[in-house]
């Protein structure tokens, strides 16, 4: 008679080997032949955030260089964190760690841009430092310099990308030490009995409008058909910020004897 297999007794291991081995030796030799099961490491952000920053050095100096770039050849309208990752060869997360949104970027940017224009305004103080009207004169053609050699930052600098510019502590003390800068130059001007004894804050604010409109028409090529451009703008700044000075000069009153 045939026994099928599922009438078959089942084999108790443990009985079979009874007889041979002892109980403890059995259990060894199981616990031993087991596999240990290596611990999963959970794969969370916390595991990958210093991914990107190992593979640049610097993550964020490598995202505000891939922004710079966009802005260069595409402008601030078509910068987004997306595709500042793409540039910097990082995932499409990495910008989050540093920037919570475009505009925090453009801030960034923006006070890049204000720091070297501060530096170069600072070059001329200390170069010029006794000399009031080639501080005047070589501020104004350091602000052109820097504008139209960095038409990428003087937009987001000036272009109204960032709706509250109180929010950024950074942005705003930069770009305040640059104006004051300018301030410095004018009470030196003053000083010298070069300049009116007027508000500083307010002369340095005619001036910064004055070069800042310069600055916008020569970027934009506005002056072209006036044969002032950006290569011959030197030229012309002379006679400009002569003009300027001679509208801020310190009064002299004559009287008659």
């Amino acid at each position: 008679m045939t026994t099928n297999d599922s009438q078959k007794p089942k084999l108790d291991i443990k009985k079979e080997v009874a007889g041979i081995i002892s109980k403890e030796a059995f259990e060894n030799i199981i616990s031993k032949s087991k596999v240990k099961k290596s611990p999963v490491k959970k794969v969370t952000i916390e595991n990958t955030k210093n991914i990107d920053s190992y593979h640049h050095g610097d993550l964020k100096k490598a995202l505000l260089e891939a922004g710079l770039k966009i802005l260069k050849n595409d402008g601030a309208h078509n910068l987004s964190l997306r595709e500042i990752a793409k540039v910097a060869g990082v995932s499409h997360t990495a910008p989050y760690r540093h920037f919570k949104n475009k505009e925090e970027i453009i801030a960034s940017l923006a006070e890049e841009g204000f720091i070297l224009l501060k530096n170069n305004l600072e070059q001329v103080i200390e170069r010029y430092r006794d000399n009031p009207r080639e501080q005047i004169f070589n501020a104004g053609k350091v602000y052109l310099k820097v504008a139209i050699e960095n038409p990428e930052y003087f937009n987001i600098m000036f272009g109204g990308f960032i709706n509250d510019q109180t929010k950024y502590e950074n942005l705003e003390k930069v770009s305040a030490q640059a104006f004051d800068r300018f301030v410095y130059i004018i009470r030196a001007g003053q000083k010298s009995e070069m300049i009116r004894e007027d508000d500083p804050k307010e002369i340095t604010l005619a001036i910064w409008s004055m070069l800042h409109g310069l600055s916008t028409l020569l970027i934009n090529r506005s002056l072209n058909f006036l044969n002032v451009d950006q290569d011959r703008y030197e030229l012309h700044l002379g006679k400009i910020i002569s003009l300027f000075v001679s509208g801020i000069k310190k009064r002299v009153i004559v009287t008659d004897l």
